[in-house]
């Protein structure tokens, strides 16, 4: 990452709009930051920090809400803009904290959210939102802002932190850096298939004693394998498979057995059959012969329902003609009343006609007077807006008369406020000048050179300044209230122009628009009900004639309908009195009496068919049960069915023998398949599991009697030395080869983790120590050393980590001339490359031996800086 521009508004110390072109102090090389304490350097690190993470270049220090400029104006916007180069592409980060500002309309204020925006300026690809900026920031730099401030932006306080860092940060920060996640992936890919692999073993275990639940052992076979099961799988396995060949044996006998009886038992039970079918052909022979009887003791009632029978047949074949000739008497009658109905309609629909000719000639003139009335809504109509007009225009006539009282006495306050102030601005100025007036020396004001009675002024003070804003508010307060008046005139003279045209309409002048739209309502009311009542009356002349023509059609369709009724009766009538004639009735009355509905003949002939069809049945059932009989007779069931119990206990007994050998013999092969299946099963997870274990202790140095080294910390620690190396070589320079940095050894008793911690040789003792026993300048070496190390490896390597920029906040102070000037070569070898290496410091001389500056300057309203 290389840094090109920043540019700060309203942030930190720095009010105004700032900006820092990069560039300008060379591509490579050292630049310094100076200034007095609190002017604002250490503010350039948190602002590029701020813009790439959303937080500062140390977080713990500092909340983001505080960075909105205390110098700022409410109408200033709070952000950062970093511009940086990575992998020959350039993006520009804008970002802003959450702050109170000058809303941009009206009054008051707004308050604006904290947001982010990311762009690629080569592919314009834009990413927003504070988290998603500064996740894409972390993937771009492949550093978190934690690693981001020890490897690229060293801040105030960070040198010890780095050095004194623990194995777990160390182990964290090398992590992103170096890309040994993958490392640490593999080892919990491992532990997880160690984990599963033991799981399995343990659930094949539990199903085979699941499995042993299930199966059925004599007593005596259980003391004799005594083992438990998931001990020696194979010794329960031979006692299941003797088991198995016993029960085999017994089966064969039992299956014999249960075939024998099974035989014995179905020839029971046939001729069982055999007996209770002739017993039931007896008992049913007997039944027959009853029922016969009794059915032929009702025959004479049969014969008499038979002769009604026939004679309802013959009745149903004149109802046709009966039912015509009544029917068509019906329609005569009917006929004949609606006839008399259609008159009696007709005279009254001409009455009502004649009404609504009346009713017509009342309302003729309705519509000349709704014509009139809808002139006098039209003149009213047009009164509208300027009666609405003129009772607005009085209210706001009104309300300015209180606004000029108002505005006339904040006047005359502004007046005399002026007139002091001016007043004590001229007095205290001529005491000024008489305070410095001497005798024989002329006066500025009067030329006079004696001064006898010079001038005093002991009041209260006013400035020019604040004599001019009195002015100012005195001027505002009298163009107010002049243009208050204006208002007040011009609504005045609309007001009497109202009134004047509401005279011409001869209103009167304290009409109210509610009263003016109440009697536009009036007369729209009237108007609609004169003209709602002629239409009524139009419509109610047009249906009477309507429905009078109607009903004389009407009438005139009854009295055709009459004429062809009486016809029909009458050929109707006669034919059917000519098919009785023709009949076998004797008369009219024998026929209506042997008349019965169609309901009633079904049923007599059923019951007829009914009865003929169970004689011939019965008749032919005793004949053939008699002939098959003959030569039988009934059996003893009762004797028969004891025989049958005895031999069917004996078929159950074998039966239930067999099942439970059967059933016993079923649940135990299904136990041997099972464990089977679940050794072979388990020999090879056991196989598995093992080259697993083995590999996941060698992964997670966990293997007994050996190193507490992991494979991440393998590799990180392969890193890390090179870091160390190369921290070495800055060391050796700036300490004169007095201090030598290590990794520390690992634990010899194979039992303490080996990790990343260093330790120091400080040759003029030859003996190691750790690094936390340096002092605070030999820290610093030590720290700068290791950092500058730790950037030369990064660099070096092909990944995302890339520091073409480097910052380092204070911490010279503390080295002698000698250190600083070993600090200063060892700089300017690091930034002859392709680096740029920015330095905040107060020594004169870092200051005086580096040329390119940015020097800040503080005010009473804010710092400003200059890049040089």
């Amino acid at each position: 990452m290389r840094a090109i521009s920043l540019e700060m508004s309203a942030f930190g110390p720095f009010c105004q709009k700032t900006c820092i072109d990069f560039r300008k102090l060379g591509e490579a090389g050292l630049f310094i930051i100076t200034g007095v304490n609190g002017a604002g350097k250490t503010t350039i690190f948190d602002a590029i920090t701020y813009a790439l993470y959303g937080e500062p270049s140390d977080a713990k220090k500092r909340e983001m809400k505080s960075y909105r400029s205390d110098f700022a104006t409410m109408d200033m916007d709070t952000y950062v803009k970093f511009v940086f180069s990575h992998q020959e592409k350039t993006y520009e980060v804008k970002r802003n904290p959450e702050y109170v500002r000058a809303a941009k309309r009206g009054t008051g204020t707004t308050r604006t959210a904290a947001d982010a925006t990311l762009t690629c300026l080569e592919t314009a690809q834009i990413v927003t939102k504070q988290k998603s900026v500064t996740e894409k920031v972390e993937e771009i730099l492949g550093l978190t802002q934690q690693q981001f401030a020890q490897t690229a932006m060293i801040a105030q306080g960070a040198f010890v932190k780095i050095l004194n860092a623990t194995s777990a940060d160390r182990t964290k920060l090398f992590q992103e850096i170096f890309h040994t996640k993958k490392y640490a992936d593999i080892t919990d890919m491992l532990k997880k298939r160690n984990d599963d692999l033991s799981k399995k073993k343990e659930s094949e275990e539990m199903d085979i004693n699941r499995a042993m639940i299930k199966a059925v052992i004599p007593e005596e076979l259980k003391e004799r394998a005594g083992e438990p099961v998931a001990q020696n799988r194979t010794h329960w396995l031979e006692v299941l498979e003797e088991l198995r060949k016993e029960d085999s044996e017994q089966i064969a006998v039992l299956k014999k057995v249960k075939e024998e009886k099974g035989e014995h038992l179905k020839k029971l039970q046939t001729e069982q059959g055999k007996a209770q079918g002739i017993n039931d052909s007896f008992d049913l022979l007997e039944k027959n012969k009853k029922e016969m009887d009794a059915l032929l003791a009702g025959k004479a009632e049969i014969d008499a329902e038979q002769v009604k029978y026939d004679l309802a047949q013959k009745a149903a074949l004149l109802e046709p003609k009966q039912n015509i000739a009544e029917k068509t008497a019906k329609e005569r009658i009917s006929a004949d009343e609606k006839l008399k109905k259609s008159q009696e309609t007709l005279e009254q629909c001409k009455k009502a006609c004649v009404v609504q000719e009346e009713l017509c000639e009342k309302v003729k003139d309705n519509p000349a007077k709704a014509e009139a009335i809808q002139k006098d809504i039209a003149r009213l109509e047009a009164l509208i807006k300027p009666v609405g007009d003129l009772e607005k225009d009085r209210k706001a006539v009104s309300g300015l008369e209180k606004e000029i009282n108002a505005a006339f006495v904040a006047s005359e306050e502004a007046d005399k406020k002026y007139d002091a102030c001016k007043k004590a601005y001229f007095a205290s100025q001529y005491a000024t000048i008489a305070k410095d007036l001497k005798e024989n020396e002329a006066c500025p004001v009067c030329g006079s050179k004696s001064h006898p009675q010079p001038a005093q002024y002991e009041g209260e003070t006013c400035t020019k300044d604040e004599m001019l804003a009195a002015e100012e508010k005195k001027n505002e307060a009298a163009a107010k209230l002049n243009r208050l008046h204006q208002d007040s005139q011009r609504l005045k003279e609309a007001v009497s122009r109202t009134e004047q045209s509401l005279k011409e309409a001869k209103m009167p002048m304290d009409i109210k628009l509610s009263d003016l739209v109440a009697q536009i309502s009036a007369l729209e009311e009237n108007k609609n009900a004169l003209q709602k009542k002629w239409k009524t009356a139009q419509d109610e002349k047009v249906k009477a004639d309507k429905k009078r023509i109607e009903v004389q059609t009407a009438m005139e369709n009854a009295r055709q309908n009459l004429e062809k009724s009486t016809k029909d009766e009458k050929e109707a009538l006669d034919d059917f009195e000519t098919a009785l004639k023709n009949s076998d009735f004797a008369s009219k009355e024998a026929y209506l009496a042997s008349i019965l509905s169609e309901q009633e003949r079904q049923s007599l002939k059923e019951k007829l068919d009914d009865f003929n069809d169970r004689e011939k049945t019965l008749k032919g059932s005793i004949q053939t049960m008699t002939e098959q009989l003959k030569g039988k007779s009934v059996v003893d069931l009762a004797k028969l069915q004891e025989t049958i119990d005895v031999a069917d206990a004996e078929k159950s007994k074998a039966e239930a023998e067999l099942s439970t050998l059967e059933d016993r013999q079923r649940r135990n092969q299904d136990v041997e398949k099972t464990l089977a299946s679940c050794g072979e099963k388990i020999g090879k997870i056991e196989a598995e599991w093992k080259i697993t274990d083995e590999l996941y202790k060698t992964a997670s140095g966990n293997l007994p009697q050996k190193m507490k080294l992991s494979l991440e910390t393998y590799v990180q620690k392969y890193y890390f030395q090179k870091v160390v190396a190369a921290a070495n070589i800055r060391l050796n320079k700036l300490t004169d080869g007095m201090y030598y940095l290590r990794c520390k050894p690992d634990a010899k008793d194979g039992r303490t983790p080996a990790g990343l911690d260093m330790d120091v040789l400080d040759r003029m003792t030859g003996k190691w120590r750790d690094v936390s026993t340096l002092s605070t300048g030999e820290s610093f070496k030590a720290t700068l050393a290791l950092a500058l190390g730790l950037s030369d490896v990064v660099s070096e390597g092909s990944g995302t980590v890339r520091l073409e920029s480097m910052f380092i906040d204070e911490g010279f102070g503390s080295l002698d001339e000698e250190s600083l000037n070993q600090a200063k070569n060892m700089l300017a070898q690091l930034a002859d490359g392709n680096r740029s290496i920015g330095v905040i410091s107060h020594v004169d001389g870092l200051k005086n031996w580096i040329d390119h500056k940015i020097e800040i300057t503080k005010h009473s309203n804010g710092s400003t800086l200059v890049v040089i």
